[in-house]
């Protein structure tokens, strides 16, 4: 995976410039965010949402807690899923399914942990 100042390098611009063009930030001129996106194709470019994370202090991930039954999905809690998912990436956010039992402290270390941004309760 190709790194923003490899992108950089191959676009003829700093890593700075490249950051504002992946988090558009400031204003880039049109030939400069060509370059720097041709760039980031032709090295597969892949934004490291770790790294995101722990610049901004969010996830982008909504955790959606459900519980499961062993043997079945009922088709209503599928629709639920689906339209909760189509609606965290209508915010810019992925939805991870987390199945739980009644357990409050199962909740509570996701929540503590900070390894989502909010929880949609089931």
């Amino acid at each position: 995976m190709a790194t923003m100042r490899e992108v950089g390098q191959a676009a003829g611009v700093s890593i700075a410039t490249v950051s504002f063009v992946v988090n558009n930030t400031k204003p880039v001129t049109p030939a400069t965010r060509r370059r720097i996106e041709q760039a980031m194709a032709d090295l597969g470019f892949r934004r490291n949402m770790v790294a995101r994370a722990l610049a901004s202090r969010r996830t982008q991930i909504i955790a959606l807690v459900c519980p499961f039954s062993a043997d079945r999905m009922a088709p209503t809690m599928r629709e639920f899923i689906i339209g909760a998912a189509r609606a965290a990436k209508e915010c810019d956010h992925h939805l991870v399914i987390w199945p739980v039992s009644n357990d409050g402290e199962e909740l509570g270390t996701l929540l503590g942990q900070k390894l989502v941004d909010g929880v949609l309760l089931m």
